[in-house]
């Protein structure tokens, strides 16, 4: 029978085979093997409490930095798309994502203050 018939529906080669796959499964071509991770440096991941128990459609999470400048952005945009009141009823939960390492005092402060900041390492 020809390569690529039902006789050799067991064999991982293309139409045009080479000489080496045409005794079997092809060892120049082999299935996709699961994805491993190293687990033993890994440590058990920590997720923080649902702070909203509402069904939402969506997530979205604004991108910020520790600065001046990103700060008032962040106060405009609470005073503006951000309020807590339409924040409460809207089926997509935004919130600010901000780099934990080496973040400032103002920057924590803030985060506890409106609880609409996730810290991420």
């Amino acid at each position: 029978m020809p390569h690529g018939s039902a006789a050799s529906a067991g064999s991982y080669c293309q139409p045009a085979p080479s000489a080496q796959c045409r005794a079997g499964p092809c060892p120049l071509r082999r299935p996709p093997q699961p994805t491993r991770f190293l687990t033993a440096t890994m440590s058990a991941p920590t997720f923080c409490s649902p702070g909203d128990s509402l069904e939402r459609l969506a997530v979205l999470g604004v991108l910020s930095q520790d600065t001046r400048e990103n700060a008032a952005l962040r106060r405009t945009s609470r005073a503006t798309w951000m309020q807590p009141e339409a924040s409460a009823r809207s089926p997509i939960l935004a919130r600010f994502v901000l780099r934990a390492a080496g973040i400032g005092e103002e920057a924590l402060l803030e985060a506890k203050q409106h609880g609409d900041v996730v810290l991420v390492n």
